[in-house]
Order: C-alpha cells, then structure tokens, then sequence
C-alpha cells in the first residue's frame, strides 16, 4: 500500500450534478467516444492531494471546516478544453467556474491551514494559481475540433452553490492503476 494522499473539495446538488452529467454525455458525443469520465463524481476541488497519514485527524479538520463554512455560491463559465499537463498530450474536458470571494477565502484558508499542496503532475493549475473547474472528461489528445461554446450554452453563467465538502482519499498516486475513493461527506454551515 502507497501513502494515502487526500483532497477536499465541494460537492454540487443534484440539478448541478445531473447538468454536469449531460454536459458529459454531449461532450463524449462531440468526441466520438473519445472523453474517459472521471473516476470520482462531480466535484469542485478546494485542496489538492496531500499527504494523508491520520485519517482521524483530517476527519476531525473537515468537521471544524465544515460547521465554521458558509455555502459557496459560484457562477459557472462554461467548458474548456485544456492541455492536462505540459508532458503528455492527454487533454480535460472541464466547465470553468467563476470564482466568488466566499471560494476563494476557502481555498485560502485550507492553504493556510493544510499548506498549499505539491501538484501531481496531472493537476491542472494556471500559471502559480489554482483554476477552478468542475471536471467533465478526459481526451486521449487534444481535439481542435471540438465546440466547446456549443457545449457551453446550457452553462455559462449559471448561477450554482454548494453546501457539502467532501473528503476524498488516494492510494497510488501518480502511478498507473492508482485507486480512490470519497471518503467523508460534511454539510457546510452547520456552525456557521
């Protein structure tokens, strides 16, 4: 068994997960078949993987986070395609989100509480910050070809909150046949 890693992120509703879906679904149709859908379900990350040697204790610290936490409301900004990383010619398909000051506090505080995460080399960042997105697939390669204003048009500015946190647990990252799992769900607000 390899060092569990974790990462915490938000969880969408139901209408949101279903729009997401379908997001999905059209996009593996405009790519013949091509998008891979992620292993995990839909979900926004707030912290990348980390290094995770207590369960208990990150149990303990997404519970504090959780009930000191409002809902995060966000505007959705429709799907981009974007390289995965700058080794590999494997692409993701993702719908953009528009940061609100609620998420980005968030993100903050968990860098400032867990320190800000070493990347894997598949974790998409823009420049020296994190980008956030809701990930719909993964391409083989890049594909010129695909209209992601099309496959924006039921997304773009719309307006989404989340009121769940999730904790989500790795086993083998970076290497090929790499498991993972969610772990604990948390209701935000609940101290609030």
């Amino acid at each position: 068994m390899a060092e569990l890693k974790g990462a915490i992120a938000l969880l969408p509703d139901r209408d949101l997960a279903n729009r997401l879906a379908a997001a999905a679904l059209a996009a593996f149709r405009a790519t013949a078949g091509r998008l891979r859908w992620p292993r995990l379900p839909p979900h926004l990350s707030l912290e990348q993987p980390f290094a995770v040697p207590d369960t208990s204790a990150i149990e303990r610290y997404l519970e504090q986070l959780a009930a000191t936490s409002p809902k995060v409301s966000v505007s959705l900004a429709g799907v981009e395609q974007r390289l995965a990383s700058p080794h590999g010619p494997e692409a993701i398909v993702w719908v953009a989100v528009q940061p609100s000051e609620v998420l980005l506090t968030l993100h903050e505080r968990l860098d400032a509480d867990l320190g800000p995460a070493s990347p894997e080399p598949s974790v998409p960042l823009e420049e020296e910050r994190h980008r956030f997105h809701l990930t719909l697939g993964f391409l083989p390669a890049w594909i010129p070809s695909l209209d992601v204003e099309a496959l924006s048009a039921e997304l773009t500015g719309v307006e989404v909150s989340f009121a769940e946190a999730a904790l989500f647990l790795y086993d083998g990252l970076p290497r090929a046949g790499w498991q993972s799992m969610l772990y604990r769900r948390v209701r935000l607000g609940a101290g609030a």
